[in-house]
């Protein structure tokens, strides 16, 4: 394959979408999917919390998005730091280059970066 296609996700948001490996393992479509994964719906616990003082609903697991993926026939890897995350970037350019998916799980820290944004 002469392209890459790279999906980037907070956890939240691929709760929504995973199942579409299911998809592109079928078709052998080279996705590549990076999760942020920071246990918590972040984008919308910022103003949750400031506003309302409760972080209801918001907390997520650290979960391992990568199996949900490899469940279908696809690959992936959960890595917890840059040397990994790198490794990972080369082995999915090299799979997905042969038609297979991959889903690198980036567990990552919190941080207020767009804290007073406006999230539609």
């Amino acid at each position: 394959m002469d392209y890459l296609v790279w999906i980037i996700y907070g956890d939240g948001s691929a709760g929504y979408s995973l199942m579409e490996y299911d998809t592109f393992v079928r078709h052998n479509l080279p996705v590549i999917s990076v999760i942020g994964n920071d246990a918590c719906w972040t984008q919308i616990a910022r103003d949750q919390i400031e506003f309302l003082q409760s972080d209801c609903a918001m907390n997520l697991a650290l979960s391992d998005y990568q199996n949900i993926g490899k469940a279908f026939g696809a690959e992936g890897v959960r890595v917890e730091n840059l040397d990994q995350f790198n490794a990972a970037v080369v082995e999915a350019k090299t799979l997905s280059r042969k038609g297979t998916p991959y889903i690198i799980n980036a567990i990552i820290d919190k941080t207020d970066f767009r804290k007073g944004s406006i999230s539609m």
